[in-house]
């Protein structure tokens, strides 16, 4: 009964649905509702259409996206396979080209090496070319044997002495070197002035107020020398007084000529042409020599002289101590030499045709049992006892080492030891010592050792280049190997330091050939250097020309 009632209202229930939804339908509301929800649809279906179509689209590019892969994927497939096949034989054209490839790349690195040997090269000759240039740009008289008039700009070497604030001249308390009086040849007593004369307000001092006026002139003396002639009636021959000696041809020169016209040549360098003309026209044509007497001069001297040269020479052998030097002159166009020895005791000079032992032969040097003092030529060491080199060279060597390795320091030390060092001996000379004293010869020897290490190692941090300026290295080198000969003056003060009195005399022989007009023959050569030798050694009263006088009055 209970489920009977319940089936009822349900229906009942759906009975009523019913019934409201037919009249929604009735009303249009449910009508209206479905027309909206369908135009929802067809919306919905035109949006999906839509993408379809897109996505359709997109499939489509997809697809020949996916053709052009496939035949990408081939194309790469085919290369593979190729590249596979060529694989397969890879090994065998590898072994084949090793060779070829191997050889043609060391034969490429043979060649950049070339390539850059070649350029280390030139850039090694580059720099060294620099340093070259640019030591004979700085060379000068103070750092080479360069003379001081060769300098082209006439550098101007500085006092090293320190400044005193003092005016140039004469100081206060020195004695001046006043013009001295002469023994005149005339005397001229001048006239008391007027105001004094017969005027008893003055009366005599007894001072004599003295001036002298010098004057110079070349007075031509003639002597004519006159003697009868006689004729024998019996034997014809003829007869005159005896000449005095020297007297032979119509017209002679006295010795006086001669010492003028050979001082003037050989001392003064002037030529013969020039002496002919000065002679001429300081005594107005009374004086008109030939050149060929001229000539003749320096060879008669020589001749005469000859017994003075060899007790120069025996006095020079004797001597503690002698300079050698050697020099080049001219003749006729071509190149001769002169040796140079000379001391104290007296100098000679000597030509010779060649240089080394040949040149020294014939000169005292070649005897000679003492200390020889030079600039280190090799062919003197072969000569004396004992050797002391010149300083004055390699004092401008280490200046020049310094200028043009300024990198390094020991050249600069090494100078201003050797300068010291000189200064010491001077100092002790001055003060009338014998010897320095031997713990001071000891520090200073050490000192020049350590310069000495101290080079080598410099040089082996900095290695010099030989080809374009081994001028520092090889003066380090002699310094090295000849110490004790360039120390030699610390022990015995009486040696000179320097070879200053052989290149002296080797410097006027030098400018004589330059400025006289040269020479005509080797023994024109030694004539003159035997004129040069006898001046240099024996100057009577001071004068060369007395000298020269003395040597051409002799008979």
């Amino acid at each position: 009964m209970f489920i009977n009632n319940c089936m009822g209202c349900k229906k009942h229930i759906e009975t009523l649905s019913l019934r409201a939804e037919v009249k929604r339908f009735e009303t249009g509301v449910e009508y209206q509702r479905l027309e909206k929800m369908l135009q929802k649809k067809d919306e919905a279906i035109e949006r999906c259409n839509d993408t379809i179509a897109r996505r359709n689209n997109l499939i489509k590019q997809l697809r020949s996206d996916i053709d052009v892969l496939h035949k990408k994927l081939n194309d790469r497939e085919d290369q593979l396979r190729k590249l596979t096949i060529a694989n397969e034989y890879k090994d065998d054209l590898l072994s084949s080209m090793d060779f070829h490839i191997i050889t043609d790349l060391n034969t490429r690195i043979h060649q950049l090496e070339n390539q850059n040997d070649l350029l280390n090269q030139q850039m090694f000759q580059k720099d060294g070319m620099i340093l070259k240039l640019q030591a004979q740009v700085n060379r000068d008289c103070t750092n080479s044997s360069k003379p001081s008039s060769q300098d082209p700009n006439h550098k101007i070497i500085h006092n090293n002495r320190p400044e005193t604030n003092r005016r140039p001249g004469g100081q206060p308390g020195h004695e001046g070197h006043r013009r001295k009086f002469h023994k005149p040849t005339l005397v001229v007593k001048l006239d008391p002035p007027d105001e004094v004369v017969d005027n008893p307000e003055y009366f005599k001092t007894g001072r004599t107020i003295t001036k002298q006026l010098i004057k110079a002139s070349i007075v031509v003396e003639v002597i004519q020398y006159e003697a009868d002639e006689y004729q024998s009636n019996i034997t014809r021959k003829r007869k005159t007084a005896k000449f005095p000696a020297g007297i032979n041809n119509e017209v002679e020169y006295d010795a006086s000529v001669e010492a003028l016209a050979t001082l003037l040549h050989s001392h003064g360098n002037v030529s013969y042409d020039k002496i002919k003309e000065m002679l001429s026209d300081l005594t107005g044509g009374d004086l008109s020599l030939s050149k060929g007497k001229l000539a003749g001069l320096e060879k008669k001297f020589s001749m005469n002289t000859a017994e003075e040269r060899n007790a120069i020479w025996n006095q020079m052998i004797q001597y503690p101590f002698m300079h050698i030097d050697g020099t080049t002159v001219r003749l006729n166009g071509s190149a001769s030499n002169v040796i140079i020895t000379t001391s104290p005791a007296g100098t000679l000079l000597f030509q010779r045709d060649h240089k080394g032992f040949e040149a020294v032969k014939g000169t005292p040097a070649e005897e000679y049992d003492h200390t020889l003092v030079h600039d280190g030529e090799s062919t003197f060491f072969r000569y004396g006892s004992d050797h002391q080199l010149c300083l004055v060279h390699e004092l401008r060597y280490l200046i020049d080492s310094s200028e043009n390795e300024p990198k390094l320091t020991w050249a600069g030390k090494m100078h201003e030891l050797l300068q010291s060092s000189i200064h010491i001996a001077n100092e002790a000379r001055y003060a009338g010592n014998q010897k320095l004293d031997i713990l001071q010869i000891l520090s200073i020897e050490n000192q020049y050792k350590e310069i000495i290490q101290l080079a080598v190692k410099e040089y082996e941090e900095n290695p010099p280049n030989m080809k374009y300026y081994p001028n520092g290295y090889n003066t380090m080198k002699r310094l090295s190997s000849n110490q004790k000969f360039y120390l030699r003056f610390l022990h015995n003060l009486s040696l000179p330091d320097t070879n200053n009195a052989a290149e002296g005399i080797a410097r006027k022989e030098k400018m004589h050939s330059k400025q006289s007009g040269g020479y005509r023959s080797s023994k024109h050569i030694q004539y003159h250097c035997d004129v040069l030798s006898v001046i240099e050694s024996k100057q009577e009263n001071n004068s060369r020309y007395q000298a020269i006088l003395s040597g051409l009055s002799k008979h």
